[in-house]
């Protein structure tokens, strides 16, 4: 049993907040704004503690508009704990805002793509038995900032620990209002993904409860999210404009090489109805052939980057502390610094770290 509330946050159209079950079991909405909540159940979906799902929630604003958020299962994404072989529902996609006044709707619709893998790293503390000599002084002294005691036998030592977890996406695919339609057009990334023959361990407890979900991409053994490549403008059907995505890979700072490093989008190209491509808005990037593979903690005490990863036995390292010092020289790695519009005019974006003193 969870021993706190389960808190949703969501944020629509300049409003934000939380809503959550008090004590008394009614929903109460925390936010700035006077926003009222309406829950939808579904008994034939369960969660994984045994409780009838969510299936959707309506939020009515302060001016009257209805957001829907969820409805049909394509509409709802979904988690798997490798400890778990239960679903958690965790996110809840809009799908529909309506007015009271005219009746106006504006609908999106939602396609479930194939299951993305998420590894996570986390600083955790175990207990064990230490010999009672300098060097057990020193890691518990590391780890608390206190000295072990020469009566001690026993200390608490920082480790790096990993959460692995399957995720059900759900991918935006169509948003309609009266006789206009956008249309999201989209393809596998080659990049971002975990080889399987690295958590197949972790995935065993999972896999019998999967079959329902195509959790395993067909190219390679990778599971593999997808990218956003154009989205299409129609009226009444017909074609209006489309803006095309395009992406380059940047070479990986640091980690394993097997993993490749994240997509960097580069231009947005306009196409209208005279079927030829506009002008291109270009995007540049720090350091953009150098970008930070997935999961190798490489980050300083406020979780920028400082290309210096830790290990297992690093977590526990008297010298700990001082790997996750800021390093300036990596730090606006990947940022973007520049926009260049059509007509060749562009913004600059400059990046400085915050100073301070104690």
């Amino acid at each position: 049993d969870d021993e706190f509330q389960d808190v949703f946050s969501f944020s629509v159209n300049g409003y934000s907040g939380e809503f959550l079950m008090n004590h008394r079991g009614q929903w109460e909405v925390i936010s700035d704004h006077e926003i009222l909540i309406e829950f939808y159940f579904v008994s034939d979906i369960m969660n994984f503690d045994g409780h009838p799902m969510i299936r959707k929630f309506v939020l009515v604003m302060p001016d009257g508009l209805r957001y829907t958020f969820g409805g049909s299962i394509n509409e709802i994404e979904f988690s798997y704990q490798f400890w778990s072989s239960k679903r958690i529902a965790n996110t809840w996609h809009l799908t529909r805002v309506e007015s009271p006044v005219s009746g106006a709707t504006i609908n999106f619709s939602y396609g479930r793509g194939s299951g993305l893998i998420g590894i996570g790293s986390l600083i955790g503390e175990i207990l064990v038995n230490i010999p009672k000599s300098a060097f057990a002084r020193q890691v518990h002294a590391a780890s608390d900032g206190s000295a072990l005691s020469p009566s001690c036998s026993e200390a608490t030592i920082p480790t790096l620990q990993q959460s692995v977890e399957v995720v059900s996406p759900v991918y935006l695919r169509e948003i309609t209002y009266s006789d206009m339609t956008l249309r999201f057009h989209r393809s596998a990334s080659n990049a971002l993904y975990y080889p399987i023959d690295e958590i197949q361990e972790q995935l065993t407890a999972i896999t019998n409860e999967m079959d329902n979900i195509r959790h395993f991409s067909n190219n390679g053994g990778h599971v593999k999210p997808m990218k956003l490549d154009s989205i299409s403008v129609l009226h009444n059907g017909l074609f209006v404009r489309s803006f095309r995505f395009q992406y380059n890979h940047g070479v990986a700072f640091s980690g394993n090489q097997h993993q490749r490093p994240r997509l960097i989008l580069t231009q947005v190209i306009e196409k209208g109805r005279e079927a030829m491509w506009g002008g291109a808005y270009s995007f540049e990037y720090n350091n953009n052939a150098t970008l930070i593979v997935l999961n190798n903690f490489a980050t300083d005490h406020w979780g920028f980057f400082n290309n210096n990863p830790v290990t297992p036995l690093a977590v526990a390292s008297p010298t700990y502390h001082n790997s996750r010092e800021p390093n300036a020289s990596v730090t606006t790695t990947g940022v973007l610094t520049r926009i260049t519009i059509p007509t060749k005019g562009y913004e600059d974006d400059e990046w400085e770290a915050i100073e301070f003193g104690a």
